[in-house]
Parts: C-alpha cells; structure tokens; sequence
C-alpha cells in the first residue's frame, strides 16, 4: 500500500501528513490515519486481499509507460520530470532532478506550515507543492491550481499586489491549454516555472508576515 501511494500519489503519503505534523495538526492527521486505515480495511473486505497485490504488481508497468514517454504523454505532463526529458536528457537525469525538486517541496510545505503562515499562504504552499512533488503528474491535475490563485489573488486583492503577482496569476491561468500545447510544438515544458513562480510568490508573502510573539498568542487564547 505504502509503495502503491508513493509511486501513483506520492503527495497523499508524504505532503499532506507532513504539512499537518509541521502545522501540529495533530487531530487532522489522527483523522487521517484513520480514514485511511478504514478505507484499506473496508476495501479488502469488499474486493479481497488480491486488490492490492494487482494494484501493486501493476506499479512497474504504469511507471515503465509513464517513463518512456509512452502514448506520447510527456507533452501533457506539467512536472520537472517531463520537462527534462522532452530536453533530451535520460530517465536517470530527470529522476535526479525531479529527486531534488521533490525534496525542495517538501522542505518549503514544512517551514511555511510550522511558521503559522496566513491559512492562504500554507494552502496554497501545499497545493503547489503537491503539484511539484509527483513525478508523474497529468494536465488535468491543473485544475488544482484554481485553489491557489483563488487565495493569491485574494491576498493581493485585499492586501496590495505585489511586482508581478499578476502577470504570473494570468500565465498559471492559461498554463492547462497554452502550455501543452507550446510543450508538443516546441518540446519545452514550461509549466513547472509557472508553479516555481507562484511558490516564489508564497514564499515572498510568507517572509513579509511576522507571526504573533508567543505571549501575545497566549493572551489572546
């Protein structure tokens, strides 16, 4: 099971519990576990134990297609992973790299929610960064990128734009039809700048605000 998340929805095994233990979340991420725990049990009661030893044994042939650039779906894939190998570089090269960017994100999600960022910033830290993360993501998980524009662009509406914070809201706007399109003519996956950018954003939002002093926090409680 551990394997099948992290190979297929490596966000879901990794991002969201370590967002919710930095952010001490602690009945969120109970809840989570158990949710979890209950479905794998209500599942193999309801299909058998085999379920999983398929879905497993599957694992390699899906990653081999994915790899391989079968069905030509490189071109459709937002992620560094992609956009190295449509360069013209290895499998080897755009794991290292997509390796590297994986725990980049995963460093970034942790410091933004354990410092009590705005709720806008740590989820729109979190959505992106699960964007980022998985190496074998699809165009259509860009929808997901409504949810982080959303709360940018109420930051900015409410709090004042900041130098290019609109420019780069348009770009990830149009980035699920413009940019799979400009990755099949051209072979330059430019989506993960795009989502770099909007990270950037996040980041430069979070240094500008100063959480409350504890015994301030403490009073107000």
């Amino acid at each position: 099971m551990l394997l099948a998340l992290l190979t297929y929805k490596p966000h879901l095994a990794v991002l969201v519990p370590l967002a919710l233990a930095a952010g001490r979340r602690w009945q969120a991420l109970l809840a989570m576990l158990v949710g979890t725990v209950i479905l794998v049990l209500t599942t193999t009661l309801a299909l058998g134990p085999q379920v999983w030893s398929a879905f497993v044994n599957h694992i390699p042939k899906a990653v081999k297609i994915l790899e391989t650039g079968g069905l030509n779906l490189l071109h459709m894939m937002p992620t560094v992973f992609a956009a190295v190998q449509l360069s013209g570089a290895g499998v080897t090269s755009a794991r290292i790299l997509h390796g590297a960017t994986m725990l980049a994100v995963a460093v970034l999600i942790a410091w933004v929610w354990r410092r009590e960022s705005p709720p806008p910033l740590r989820n729109a830290m979190l959505v992106l960064g699960i964007l980022m993360f998985s190496p074998h993501g699809y165009v259509y998980d860009l929808a997901m990128l409504a949810l982080p524009m959303a709360w940018l662009g109420w930051e900015g509406y409410t709090k004042g734009w900041l130098p290019g914070e609109k420019t780069l809201l348009f770009l990830a706007w149009t980035s699920p039809v413009a940019m799979p399109l400009l990755a099949q003519a051209t072979d330059v996956q430019l989506t993960p700048l795009v989502l770099m950018g909007l990270i950037f954003f996040v980041l430069r939002r979070a240094l500008q605000w100063s959480p409350a002093p504890s015994w301030k926090m403490e009073i107000a409680v």
